[in-house]
């Protein structure tokens, strides 16, 4: 969502959002219907057309609004200039943040969503790792490779470790799995 967005729209989209949330836990995605979605939200199928093309666009502007509230919380972290132990911080709490919306994570697993949401979710983390990556350089830290390989493997590597180890019953502790994330995102810095 745009920050400057007027107060009345972001109000309608969180109705929505919400009203999609609660139906989610309900039935599958791919079962929703657009007008169940504006009816639980108590808002009109032409005010949801003027802001979306249809569920999908609709999903994936959710889950970038998720993605950007998060980002909001991480950007006021205290490590000034994207060092190392930044990069480590944001995956740790990427990570926390799955696990605080467990139950959302659980219902994508039910619908045939979960790659499309997947790929919105990697897509958004390269978008925030590829800049900060560069604030990271423009501050004396060295990437093994170029930002762009660092940023891609980082986002879709770690993207699909958090969804496995959720799809598998979490075969590790959340702290083991925080560690082993923490050696690949050190793996990537020249020391």
């Amino acid at each position: 969502m745009n920050i400057k967005e007027d107060a009345r729209i972001r109000k309608t989209k969180e109705k929505l959002f919400y009203a999609f949330r609660s139906l989610l836990s309900e039935k599958p995605f791919e079962d929703i219907t657009i007008q169940e979605i504006c009816s639980k939200a108590e808002i009109r199928r032409a005010t949801f057309y003027k802001h979306f093309t249809d569920k999908y666009d609709f999903l994936a502007t959710m889950t970038s609004s998720i993605i950007q509230r998060f980002d909001e919380k991480m950007s006021k972290s205290r490590l000034a200039g994207y060092p190392v132990e930044y990069h480590i911080e944001y995956e740790k709490k990427l990570v926390k943040f799955f696990v605080e919306n467990e139950d959302i994570v659980r219902l994508v697993f039910k619908s045939n969503m979960m790659p499309t949401l997947l790929s919105i979710i990697v897509h958004e983390h390269y978008k925030v790792l590829n800049e900060r990556l560069n604030h990271s350089i423009e501050n004396g830290e060295t990437l093994v490779t170029h930002v762009n390989a660092v940023a891609t493997m980082l986002a879709g590597g770690i993207g699909y470790i958090i969804i496995k180890w959720f799809s598998e019953e979490k075969p590790i502790s959340e702290e083991l799995l925080t560690d082993e994330i923490e050696s690949l995102v050190r793996a990537m810095f020249v020391k």
